[in-house]
């Protein structure tokens, strides 16, 4: 769910009601309003609707495009939300120690015991909201060969029929993939790694691909316009409802995973409505409400019993634990960011000019 691009705008959504009831506990907080920062068009809006309903706060919904946005408003404006979606690792291991956020206090979280063994390592930093895989969608009337690698990428017969992501990580890391290294393990990139992956954006330029954001890939990929669309596992499976014929590859060395948590600001202006929200979110229901509306994992065990059959059985969202095991998380590093802004500008620039 990794990275996308600079361009910075706010986009303020209030969910409300009008008729709101009084929760059970009373609220502490004299402020009747919580600040959630998502990504655009990615959160349940029923769900906030029912938070609303049950407790009597009203949920401020901000939206983000970009990660590159979301870190300059909430550098910005310390008090800019009360809770924002981050990677899970990134969290962890870069953004409590610069105080974008804060440690939770587990003591106030109800829900604990329910986090799947993945999201247990982070319990401190935040609530599991999602968890996904990006790599390709093929469609299996044109691809008749069972690939267990991205070989496939720069095969002469798929020539003008592969769709990349248009995101510098999501390529740098399907580069990765595809020369098949595993970075779970890795200090630096040598020289010989630099050359295989640049050896195959040579070999990926010359067969031609497009560029474009998922939806796009995926609408271009059940029209018939392309064979292999670069993606994210949530948005495959919503279109596999329609199109069995579409599958997302798992490759045999690994995959490219991520995992996003609901995390609290340094400076939540309503830190006792933001606990609410929280446990709320975590709850068997508001959990798999989301997986059903948006196709992806979201790390509260036992919310398969209030999935729908057909997001419960997908194995894109619940996958199976050899699938897991495959998985590799990546960790952005001012190290690496150069390498991938170069691969990603060789490549844009090499599809330019094949055009």
């Amino acid at each position: 769910m990794f990275s996308r691009l600079i361009n910075i705008c706010f986009i303020f959504f209030v969910v409300s009601c009008n008729k709101a009831k009084q929760a059970d506990e009373p609220i502490i907080n004299t402020s009747k309003t919580v600040i959630l920062y998502s990504w655009k068009e990615y959160t349940s809006l029923n769900v906030l609707k029912q938070f609303e309903l049950e407790t009597g706060i009203k949920v401020v919904l901000k939206e983000f495009d970009t990660i590159e946005e979301q870190l300059a408003n909430l550098r910005a404006n310390p008090e800019f939300c009360d809770l924002t979606i981050f990677d899970s690792h990134m969290a962890k291991d870069q953004f409590i120690g610069i105080k974008l956020i804060k440690k939770l206090d587990t003591q106030k979280l109800k829900n604990i015991d329910k986090y799947t063994k993945h999201f247990q390592e982070f319990k401190e930093i935040g609530v599991p909201y999602s968890y996904g895989a990006t790599g390709f969608a093929i469609d299996t009337k044109q691809v008749t060969k069972e690939y267990t690698d991205y070989s496939f990428l720069y095969e002469p017969q798929f020539k003008g029929k592969v769709a990349i992501l248009d995101d510098p990580v999501d390529y740098f890391l399907a580069s990765l993939t595809a020369v098949k290294f595993d970075y779970r393990a890795r200090n630096v990139f040598t020289d010989d790694i630099i050359k295989n992956i640049n050896t195959f954006t040579d070999k990926l330029i010359a067969n031609e691909p497009r560029i474009n954001e998922t939806f796009s890939n995926l609408d271009d990929l059940v029209s018939g316009k392309i064979a292999i669309a670069h993606t994210y596992s949530g948005d495959c499976a919503s279109y596999q409802q329609e199109n069995p014929h579409i599958k997302f590859l798992i490759p045999q060395n690994g995959f490219n995973a991520w995992s996003e948590s609901i995390c609290l600001t340094t400076n939540a202006p309503n830190e006792t409505n933001a606990y609410k929200l929280l446990n709320y979110l975590s709850t068997h229901k508001a959990a798999a409400e989301f997986s059903n509306e948006f196709y992806y994992a979201n790390g509260i065990q036992g919310s398969e019993k209030y999935m729908t059959k057909e997001i419960r059985e997908n194995p894109l969202v619940n996958m199976s634990e050899q699938d897991r095991n495959k998985a590799r998380y990546y960790l952005k590093s001012k190290e690496d960011n150069a390498l991938t802004q170069q691969l990603f500008a060789k490549f844009k620039v090499g599809i330019k000019n094949e055009e």
